[in-house]
């Protein structure tokens, strides 16, 4: 069981690239996914298809993980298409951007210019309202940035540069010091930081665990969720990289985190089925276990107030079947609002249940229902029967 639902795991995180998906990490102020009749505010964590336009409005911004592992944070006041599976994965037409990528092969249309760009990059357009010339500014940082114009190809690295719009040939400009349009607050420079710090460690805790190295991609992602608990992306991650190693309790709670925080997420990323596998795998060793103690626990006290509720047995047509743990469900729901009275996992009985009628096939259902309820220390057993009058 352990080995299926790994393979399980790493066949839902082996999908992930070929959606060619676009992840939301953070969202300040006004920032949508807009079409030509429509504008949708973004989400939180959400997870959107490539081919999508996004807008921030003067008071916004938005971070984006991209499919390679690339971070892209717009600016206020940005308009950008992003596509990372066509030969142009950004096309700004509006505002600016920063862009972390280690590949060096994510592009960027703005104007007309072309721009491969490895590293840290920041670009932003100018026009009569910024503080310096008109025009599009940008800077790259521990990479470079392969830039094509209408006049040939040029490579930045490391200095701000200035490009004219709409250039006919002229080569872009490299600037002796660093434009007010492309200078930082302390305050947003230092967020701007954390928050690139953060997407990079979960990437890299990513790039880890898919290429097996498990211990690396635990420390980076335990770093990440101490830095950011509340960043959901980092649960999921580490619940595969648990499950992966076999400590399926721990992968249990960390899934189980991610499906609290972003339950459309884990529907999307087979997250559901997964820790349904767990549920069933874990109910399946402590029913186990509590088979092996049997004598010891059923010489135990009673738990005061305790109650445990069995499926009442057809004794009508076989298609009724499914009235059977509908009736417990409904009287399960009715005593768990009863004062003083603990209802015992339904679960948990009918899986003792059943493996003590396979264990000892003399026993009639009644008295394996005793049997359970005696083991789980239940003070009060519900059993019955019902049947259908089809006339």
């Amino acid at each position: 069981m352990k080995k299926l639902l790994t393979l399980f795991a790493v066949s839902v995180l082996g999908i992930l690239p070929a959606s060619h998906a676009v992840q939301v990490i953070s969202v300040a102020g006004k920032a949508e996914q807009v079409t030509t009749t429509s504008a949708k505010p973004l989400e939180h964590r959400e997870t959107l298809p490539s081919g999508i336009i996004f807008q921030t409005g003067k008071i916004g911004s938005a971070q984006l993980l991209l499919n390679k592992g690339e971070i892209v944070t717009l600016h206020s006041e940005s308009t950008a298409r992003i596509d990372d599976k066509a030969r142009v994965n950004i096309k700004l037409t509006q505002g600016g951007l920063n862009v972390l990528s280690d590949s060096g092969s994510l592009q960027i249309e703005v104007d007309n210019y072309l721009i491969n760009v490895g590293g840290y990059f920041v670009i932003k357009l100018c026009d009569e309202t910024c503080p310096d010339k008109q025009g599009i500014y940008g800077k790259v940082i521990g990479g470079e940035a392969v830039i094509e114009y209408p006049g040939g190809r040029v490579v930045m690295q490391d200095k701000p540069f200035w490009m004219p719009f709409n250039n006919s040939g002229q080569r872009p400009t490299m600037l002796a010091k660093q434009p007010d349009s492309l200078t930082e607050t302390a305050q947003l420079a230092a967020a701007e930081k954390a928050k690139v710090q953060l997407a990079d460690k979960i990437r890299k805790g990513m790039a880890a665990f898919k290429a097996g190295d498990n211990r690396t991609a635990l420390n980076l992602l335990q770093e990440a969720k101490k830095q950011a608990p509340s960043e959901s992306l980092t649960s999921y991650y580490l619940g595969l990289v648990y499950l992966e190693i076999e400590q399926n309790d721990l992968a249990l709670k960390h899934l189980q985190d991610f499906q609290k925080d972003a339950p459309q997420q884990a529907k999307d990323r087979g997250v559901n089925q997964i820790v349904t596998l767990l549920l069933t795998n874990q109910l399946q060793d402590e029913v186990s276990r509590a088979l092996a103690l049997e004598n010891q626990l059923s010489q135990q006290p009673v738990e005061p107030g305790s109650v445990a509720v069995q499926p009442f047995a057809n004794n009508s047509d076989p298609r009724h079947n499914v009235l059977a743990k509908g009736i417990a469900a409904m009287i399960i729901a009715d005593l768990s609002h009863v004062p003083g009275l603990k209802v015992l996992e339904r679960q948990k009985v009918q899986q003792l249940t059943n493996e003590i009628k396979l264990s000892d096939s003399g026993l009639v259902a009644q008295d394996a229902a005793v049997k359970a309820g005696r083991i789980i220390r239940a003070e009060n057993i519900v059993i019955g029967n019902f049947g259908v009058d089809n006339e």
